[in-house]
């Protein structure tokens, strides 16, 4: 009985998983056939069946039939609202390139960038240009000190940012933010050139101390802390130390080499 049992599971099984597939209609060599065991088919996927060699497609109307590839995919458009609040109509549906909020051609844009355009109308690379931040207890504060300080030394070559020190750029960033207010004038690199923590002597001081540190930047002396340093006693250059080294074995050798008298 136990046998029995099983050989009906596995009929109904059988038949559970058969019956679909052998429903489904085959059409090829100008004549259709419904799938059977008997005949030897194979599905290799929902849409893809195999017989005596031949390989047929599911197509839109549920027969397979012959074909050397795949129908095409027929991609519904989705005409309803968005489930993420995007306004569709506000969508591109192709490239399109924009200046300051106007439509304008891809040589436009091209343009812009590499051109030979008026400097007011180009865009610049701020990458190379020095960093100054001023950080103070109020972001009405800080945008106060930072205009100043643009209007004591200019745009030119330096690029300015404020902001209170709870700023994600401030303390959280590691900087020093307890001055009234704090400003910072910072390479291309992220090294600090210059700090203060009061305004003492106003913008025209800080400015005149940001310009001397200007001045006296060398992109060429940025240090790379990945590589591993020795610290030299006096402050002496390792340049300096292997020049010494080569002069007094040079010294040596010419001596060693005097004819004695």
């Amino acid at each position: 009985m136990r046998w029995f049992g099983f050989a009906l599971v596995a009929a109904a099984l059988a038949a559970l998983f058969l019956a679909p597939a052998c429903a489904q209609t085959v059409c090829g060599g100008g004549q259709c056939w419904k799938v059977s065991p008997t005949r030897g088919g194979v599905f290799v996927s929902p849409t893809e069946y195999h017989e005596a060699g031949r390989v047929y497609f599911r197509q839109a109307d549920g027969v397979f039939r012959e074909s050397p590839q795949p129908p095409p995919k027929v991609e519904k458009s989705y005409e309803g609202p968005l489930p993420t609040g995007v306004e569709k109509d506000k969508l591109s549906s192709g490239e399109s390139y924009t200046i300051n909020g106007v439509k304008v051609e891809r040589s436009a844009i091209v343009q812009s960038l590499i051109g030979d355009k008026q400097p007011q109308d180009a865009l610049s690379d701020d990458s190379i240009e020095l960093s100054v931040s001023v950080f103070a207890p109020t972001a009405t504060e800080a945008r106060k000190v930072a205009d100043e300080l643009k209007a004591s030394i200019g745009d030119a070559g330096f690029r300015f940012w404020y902001g209170t020190p709870d700023d994600w750029a401030g303390k959280p960033a590691g900087f020093v933010t307890t001055g009234n207010p704090t400003i910072y004038c910072q390479a291309p690199s992220g090294r600090v050139l210059h700090r203060q923590d009061d305004y003492s002597g106003g913008a025209e001081a800080a400015a005149e101390a940001i310009r001397k540190a200007r001045s006296d930047y060398d992109p060429a002396k940025d240090p790379d802390r990945r590589q591993a340093s020795l610290p030299l006693p006096g402050g002496l250059s390792l340049n300096l130390i292997i020049g010494l080294i080569l002069a007094a074995a040079v010294a040596y050798f010419t001596r060693s080499k005097a004819p004695a008298s």
